[in-house]
């Protein structure tokens, strides 16, 4: 009885702390709050976007769509456009010269859209123009529009880039209270109660809250991988909250990401839901509101010419057909997977021009769920799920990555069945293999499977990710994970032997129509977790063997990575240092961009990668290798 009014107190004042995160902050004579307008993040540059950048090289071209709507075609022809550094505090502006126009011509990222389109071209770089993440704004007639974070410039397209998966940061979700009062009921202990809530609510009264996602991209932003996507659910829409306030939430955090940023939906982005009461209509569409902060619901984008990634809607319900199915399978319906026909017809389309003139390149696709799912607990409710399997494999697909279940899992599909780790039949330390039908199948041994998992030629693989800064144990779903995101290079050069299977190119069958292999390793994408990491940082260790991390099933934890400033690092001193210290059971490699007052720097404790003065700042990039448990001080001084 005691412990029931601790979990009383404790909800109070989870939802006091949550209601004065959630609701807007009501003026000093204590009038009733005003809720903010929407603010569109897209406005007249329709591509290329903050969350879907382009990636290009210096010396050549950069395409530029603009809306009809806002731009008028006369003025296109005067249309002018420059960059500027994302970040630092040198932050030159490098004009760009058009080179040609076109007028109402189909849009490259927006499905089915009409764009006027302006070409710009860029300058080999300089003292001035570095390799580096810049804002674009583009100039028509008497009126301007920017997109921040637009343009990654780059030397030239690495062979194996390295990338971030980052799924469910779920801004605005009250469940990790809820969940760290659930231990303090059940240990007696308030300390989960106190990390969770301070980590993802945080302070209401200061703009230090959701520090578990911050905190990530922190970590990110040392790693600076080649490029970052995001899994989806971004926010929660949390009823009877603005959904666009979740918006302008995420769209803030995630603008801290230094490197560039691709974005997917999930279910909660897209819907606004009342736990309290699932028969109430949606109030709010996500899907309204999504085009206005971050682009198309689904798209394709080139990186170079061997690199294609696809993001999809698997959340590709209508309203109407959402209630109509809510009356037989509530849950799967306002949660569960979907592709639509008309976006499967668009994925077709698109995958087989892609393979029409690159037979070899890889393709990667990412969205919220995952279609090699079984469905026993995370169902993929609507259409197209076996048809997405199937095109995947015949596409050639390498590689699709997923969130959603807040819990970390790799799969193949290997001839019309799926080989899972940590899997949904049987004892969740074990590899499964399921047939077509959802039925499992034990006929082939541990090992027979494991080198399936393992192989790049066995067919797509299919990977999960934890969440970054949500829920980890629920009651029917979730296998008691830690908070982190997956780091991994795309390296498809994959040596023979061991079972591992030929190299990228080497047909997988017969006849010249056979398809190519380019598939991965999954070990490139996961976490050599240990037996004593497991027991120190996951919810539920018992439900995870280190064993499976010979499968790359496991994310990168994340706190683990830490830096902090000694001094301004705004250019105004005469010198900036940064200590990073890596507790991570792997070495990595980190980057920080220090900057100084003065005409030039020196550096110390690591290698500079480029450096740039602007009115009498200096920025300059230092790279440098941790090893595991090892730490690092970065210095730049003043020349």
């Amino acid at each position: 009885m005691i412990f029931g009014r601790v979990r009383v107190s404790i909800l109070v004042l989870g939802a006091m702390l949550l209601a004065a995160f959630v609701t807007p902050a009501a003026s000093a004579n204590h009038d009733a709050p005003v809720l903010p307008d929407v603010f569109p993040k897209i406005r007249a540059i329709a591509s290329p976007l903050a969350s879907q950048p382009s990636i290009i090289e210096d010396g050549s071209s950069l395409r530029v769509e603009l809306d009809p709507q806002i731009v008028d075609a006369a003025s296109l022809d005067s249309a002018e456009a420059s960059l500027q550094p994302s970040f630092g505090s040198a932050r030159p502006t490098i004009d760009l010269r058009s080179t040609a126009v076109e007028s109402d011509g189909a849009s490259d990222l927006w499905p089915g859209r009409t764009v006027h389109v302006v070409t710009f071209a860029v300058p080999e770089f300089d003292a001035l123009f570095v390799e580096d993440l810049y804002d674009l704004t583009v100039t028509y007639g008497t009126e301007a529009d920017t997109q921040h974070r637009a343009v990654k410039v780059i030397d030239s397209y690495p062979e194996s880039p390295t990338f971030v998966i980052l799924a469910d940061p779920s801004v605005g979700d009250p469940r990790p209270v809820q969940e760290g009062a659930d231990d303090l009921v059940a240990t007696g202990s308030p300390d989960s109660l106190i990390e969770k809530t301070s980590k993802t609510v945080g302070n209401p009264m200061t703009e230090d809250r959701w520090a578990a996602l911050n905190k990530a991209i922190d970590e990110i932003n040392l790693l600076q991988p080649d490029f970052v996507l995001v899994a989806g659910d971004l926010t929660f829409l949390l009823y009877p909250r603005p959904i666009n306030l979740e918006y302008e939430d995420a769209y803030r955090i995630l603008s801290r990401l230094r490197v560039p940023t691709y974005l997917s939906p999930g279910n909660h982005d897209l819907y606004d839901l009342d736990y309290d009461d699932l028969d109430r209509p949606h109030t709010s569409d996500g899907k309204e509101l999504w085009p206005l902060y971050f682009g198309p619901l689904y798209y394709s984008v080139d990186v170079g010419e061997d690199l294609h990634l696809v993001s999809l809607n698997t959340f590709d319900w209508g309203h109407a057909q959402r209630e109509a199915l809510d009356e037989g399978d509530e849950f799967s319906t306002r949660a569960g997977g979907q592709i639509a026909d008309e976006q499967f017809g668009w994925l077709t389309r698109d995958l087989i021009d892609f393979r029409s003139h690159n037979s070899r390149g890889a393709i990667v696709t990412f969205a919220h769920h995952d279609p090699s799912w079984i469905q026993a607990r995370h169902p993929w409710a609507g259409t197209n799920r076996l048809e997405m399997r199937d095109l995947l494999a015949e596409m050639d697909v390498g590689v699709h990555f997923a969130g959603h279940t807040h819990e970390d899992r790799v799969a193949r599909f290997h001839k019309g069945d799926v080989v899972e780790t940590n899997g949904r039949r049987g004892p969740a330390q074990q590899l499964h293999r399921v047939l077509r039908n959802d039925e499992l199948d034990e006929s082939l041994s541990q090992a027979e499977l494991g080198a399936i998992v393992r192989d790049p030629s066995s067919g797509p693989l299919f990977v999960t990710t934890t969440s970054v800064s949500s829920v980890l144990k629920g009651s029917d779903w979730g296998l008691g994970s830690y908070w982190g995101y997956r780091f991994g290079v795309l390296d498809d050069e994959v040596e023979t032997g061991e079972g591992l299977g030929p190299p990228c190119g080497t047909p997988a069958g017969p006849g010249p129509n056979a398809p190519v292999a380019c598939g991965y390793d999954p070990v490139d994408f996961g976490y050599p977790a240990t037996r004593a990491f497991l027991d120190e940082r996951a919810e539920r260790p018992e439900n995870w063997t280190p064993d499976h991390a010979g499968y790359g099933v496991f994310s990168y934890p994340s706190y683990y990575l830490n830096a902090s400033s000694d001094e301004a690092n705004d250019g105004s001193g005469e010198s900036s240092s940064t200590t990073i210290s890596n507790d991570l059971l792997v070495e990595v490699e980190a980057e920080v961009l220090l900057s100084v007052a003065g005409e030039g720097a020196t550096v110390e404790g690591g290698d500079i990668v480029w450096s740039r003065t602007s009115e009498g700042i200096t920025d300059v990039r230092v790279r440098t290798t941790i090893p595991s448990g090892g730490s690092a001080t970065l210095t730049a001084r003043r020349t």
